[in-house]
């Protein structure tokens, strides 16, 4: 349930000092050569009482077009309920539209754009019997009311892509006939990607199946490339274009859920299809700044996911596989550098939960004290004398040592961390 934007009050301006735009000369940030790395980087931390205060947010909003807000696990109830004010705060300060990890492209695509407002009003309603799908919806809806546009950076299948794709290409239908079977093509779509079916006990699409559902899609994209080339471009053949790219992606990412293999320990099979993943997910945002250039972004991830470069720490199990990978921060960064900020969260207690934190939560705990939330920005210490290429231990994608300035431009640290069950 989304929680209430308050009118904020004077005190945002006694935490004004939180300048992130100033660099580490002007902030006079020193090494103490006495203290461990972790305490060095705690050191710069600034605490707050309240979950509603985020002045560095200010000067990211002037000059930042993509912000991502991570979380440590997707069950982290604090952090979601944090990064939703977060958003709402963003939105209204500097206009960021939001962007999610998890949902779909083409549907929230069609969702935010209010052309299709009038045939899209009863999307979500009949979105299929997953509560989970129900629950995005009525996610969306609630920002959408706000008047903030959301969007799906995600590999994975919406309910209604394929309503989404017909809708647009509608109006080329009487000029520029095409056959495609819309019942079939929905039908095939939806148990390929969306129905689940070992989790389900929905009958598997067969493999002459699957080659039809890539015909008919095939189709699609080589129909929308004839009317760009009878009637020039538009953003919602762009729209297609992208979905298109996105279905050929969620094939291997996709292979993985069909095959009952537990995804989190086997890195063999897995750290390509991944990789897969998030090389797209950065694509897609890239594709949003592109199309929509006046517009800026909250994009809403896991932290992993955040990471600028994931070969700065090395996976325990097999010391390669990070080298292999590739975040999706990573292919934002390389194209927008400066324009991205990517803060990640971090937590010293979870209650419910057993979660080890690291010594830099640690640290951030001893200097805070009794403060609930704090703030360290990373970005004004990397390259600072005693700072500059050092490893510390830290929680924010499982407790382990790396170069977390050069990961993360930020953290916001939550001492207190509530969980689902």
């Amino acid at each position: 349930m989304l929680r209430q934007l308050y009118v904020f009050s004077l005190l945002i301006f006694i935490f004004a000092s939180c300048d992130i735009s100033k660099n580490s000369e002007e902030k006079n940030v020193k090494w103490d050569a006495n203290l461990t790395v972790e305490e060095n980087v705690a050191n710069q931390v600034v605490a707050f009482q309240n979950d509603s205060l985020f002045p560095f947010l200010d000067d990211l909003a002037k000059t930042r077009s993509v912000i991502m807000l991570g979380e440590s696990g997707h069950e982290d109830v604090t952090t979601q309920e944090i990064k939703n004010d977060m958003v709402l705060y963003l939105a209204k300060k500097g206009g960021y539209s939001v962007a999610f990890e998890g949902y779909p492209f083409l549907t929230c695509y069609l969702l935010s754009n209010k052309e299709y407002s009038s045939l899209t009003k009863d999307w979500g309603i009949d979105a299929g019997p997953y509560k989970w799908t129900s629950s995005m919806y009525s996610g969306m809806r609630g920002y959408l009311n706000q008047n903030i546009n959301v969007f799906g950076i995600d590999v994975y299948a919406g309910f209604y892509d394929i309503k989404a794709v017909h809708l647009m290409l509608d109006k080329y239908f009487k000029e520029f006939p095409v056959q495609i079977e819309w019942e079939k093509l929905e039908r095939y779509y939806y148990l390929k990607f969306i129905a689940e079916p070992t989790k389900n006990s929905v009958p598997s699409l067969s493999i002459a199946a699957q080659l039809e559902l890539v015909d008919m899609i095939n189709i699609i994209s080589n129909y929308t490339l004839y009317i760009i080339d009878k009637e020039g471009k538009s953003i919602d053949l762009e729209a297609i274009l992208q979905w298109v790219r996105i279905v050929n992606t969620n094939f291997s990412c996709n292979k993985l859920y069909e095959t009952n293999i537990d995804i989190s320990n086997n890195p063999t099979i897995t750290t390509l299809p991944f990789r897969n993943r998030d090389s797209q997910m950065a694509e897609n945002i890239i594709w949003l700044t592109d199309h929509f250039p006046k517009d800026r972004f909250t994009v809403w991830l896991a932290n992993y996911h955040g990471v600028k470069d994931i070969s700065q720490t090395i996976y325990p199990a097999d010391s390669l596989m990070y080298s292999i990978h590739q975040c999706a921060a990573e292919g934002v960064y390389n194209k927008l550098r400066n324009k991205l900020y990517s803060l990640a969260f971090t937590s010293l207690n979870y209650k419910g939960k057993v979660v080890n934190p690291g010594a830099f939560e640690l640290a951030i705990a001893k200097k805070t004290g009794d403060s609930p939330y704090a703030f360290v920005d990373f970005e004004s210490l990397r390259f600072v004398d005693g700072f500059r290429d050092k490893e510390f231990e830290a929680a924010m994608i499982k407790k382990k040592k790396g170069r977390w300035l050069y990961m993360f431009d930020g953290v916001y640290y939550i001492r207190d961390q509530n969980v689902l069950p």
